[in-house]
């Protein structure tokens, strides 16, 4: 009889256990979606420059710099130790090279189509 009371309070425990399982699991998955669609938000920033501007500081090398910099802000950081996901990692540098991209494309600036095309071909 003693065995059959032990039986039945395991049945009980695991009963509880896994109801505790299921309610923590049920609160935690917004959490996980919530955060998948904070990351898929469409982001847009504008950079103004002059054309007619011939300065070395205002030349394609610094326009494109320019770029590169706000390119890598809106995407996020591609080191490691600052992300601490390489799956986060591979997602920021994929948003950084597609943003760079469209960003050089509408430009439509030759000297700056080079410079990219030069450097993504160095990879």
């Amino acid at each position: 009889m003693r065995r059959e009371v032990h039986t039945m309070n395991g049945k009980v425990l695991i009963k509880k256990s896994l109801l505790m399982v299921a309610a923590v699991s049920a609160m935690a998955i917004p959490l996980f979606a919530s955060a998948t669609v904070a990351s898929d938000v469409e982001r847009s920033t504008t950079i103004f420059y002059d054309r007619s501007a011939h300065g070395a500081a205002n030349g394609p090398e610094a326009l494109y710099e320019r770029l590169k910099t706000t390119s890598r802000k809106m995407c996020g950081s591609d080191d490691l130790l600052v992300t601490g996901s390489i799956r986060r990692v591979a997602g920021n540098e994929a948003c950084y090279e597609g943003t760079l991209d469209a960003a050089v494309r509408r430009l439509d600036d030759p000297a700056v189509t080079a410079l990219h095309r030069s450097e993504f071909a160095a990879l």
